[in-house]
């Protein structure tokens, strides 16, 4: 028998036939199983920007009796996983060492022997630490513009959760959001207005004190973020006796029509800009319409950008993507300039808004 952190280690050998066999088992101190399943009664994961969305989650022991949790749920989008991945981790039983300060020890067969004396180690809940929150540096005076949003954060040192730092640092001026906010509607069809998509926040909620009903279970209601993109949503439960689960699971959010802009973060006056798109086609058809970019950046001279062709027609294949473009020039004595690109189809329409700053033409000696 040999000793190691949280078990024992028996090796069985014997020689037949002048062959020699062995085998080593790992024997672990039996433990009440604490974890606990946690089971989506009502999920999608495939939803429209902007839609109303409501899930229903249920915990329960295995045998199916539902229990009393508290449940922590988020989603965020993936796409922050390439800058920083992040799972929750959360196990409460602590390991327990069998090994005791009496041993001998010989060889057998080049294997070593113990005989031990087991010692009861009790865990001690108060030793448990809750880790600091980080926020990548940022100091509460610092302010960021973000497609016409003040994104405001607190100082701290080390590296943040992602959904962490877009839940609970980041807020935004609501002013600066609704002032050129579009009404808009998720239905697909030709005689719905165009949903012009401009919210695009990373976190779509994150809510950490949900508690489960006496049928064990517990509601997540949000609306959807108006990207195109993939979330990941987590969901973490636990009961007074420190009985846990975790649930993970991907989210896609899309439209049969779906406007991909690709624009820089400023613009700066009397460049000359060309501002890139694609438009796809996710149906089981092709598709024929229009893509046409308005552009708003009224200068104190009363200028606007002149667009060569502001609309432009497509026909894309079933699954296929194709590439539209605009060239223009910024005036001078812009700070600001607004875009709105929206694509049209008999069946389908797609629309995103933006804010730009444009910089001063000068430079500083």
């Amino acid at each position: 028998l040999e000793s190691y952190g949280s078990g024992i280690t028996a090796v069985f050998s014997f020689i037949k036939e002048e062959q020699f066999f062995t085998q080593t088992v790992r024997i672990e101190k039996k433990r009440p199983d604490k974890k606990l399943p946690i089971n989506t009664d009502v999920f999608r994961d495939y939803l429209l920007p902007g839609q109303q969305e409501e899930w229903k989650i249920s915990v329960k022991h295995a045998n199916g009796h539902a229990v009393s949790a508290e449940v922590l749920a988020s989603m965020y989008d993936a796409s922050l996983d390439k800058i920083y991945n992040y799972e929750w981790s959360f196990n409460p039983i602590q390991p327990i060492n069998l090994w005791g300060p009496n041993s001998q020890q010989g060889n057998d067969l080049g294997k070593s022997y113990q005989s031990l004396n087991i010692e009861t180690k009790w865990l001690d809940v108060s030793t448990l630490g809750v880790p600091a929150l980080n926020t990548f540096g940022f100091s509460a005076s610092n302010q960021m513009l973000r497609s016409g949003a003040v994104m405001k954060s607190a100082r701290s040192t080390g590296t943040v959760a992602p959904q962490a730092m877009a839940s609970e640092v980041m807020v935004y001026d609501a002013d600066v959001i609704n002032e050129a906010a579009v009404e808009a509607s998720v239905v697909e069809n030709a005689n719905a207005p165009v949903q012009i998509r401009e919210n695009f926040q990373e976190t779509a909620f994150f809510y950490p004190q949900l508690k489960t009903n006496e049928a064990g279970e517990t509601i997540i209601a949000f609306t959807v973020p108006e990207s195109n993109t993939t979330w990941k949503f987590q969901a973490m439960a636990h009961t007074k006796d420190l009985h846990y689960g975790k649930l993970m699971r991907e989210v896609v959010t899309q439209k049969k029509l779906m406007v991909t802009p690709n624009l820089p973060r400023f613009l700066r006056q009397g460049d000359r800009v060309t501002l890139t798109s694609k438009v796809s086609n996710l149906s089981d058809e092709p598709i024929k319409g229009t893509v046409t970019l308005d552009l708003s950046c009224h200068s104190r001279e009363g200028e606007n950008p002149l667009l060569p062709a502001p609309t432009q027609s497509f026909s894309i294949e079933a699954g296929k993507t194709t590439a539209v473009s605009w060239t223009f020039d910024v005036p001078t004595g812009v700070d600001a300039t607004a875009l709105k690109i929206v694509a049209k189809s008999d069946n389908f329409s797609d629309g995103e808004q933006h804010l730009l700053p444009v910089l001063p033409n000068r430079q500083l000696v």
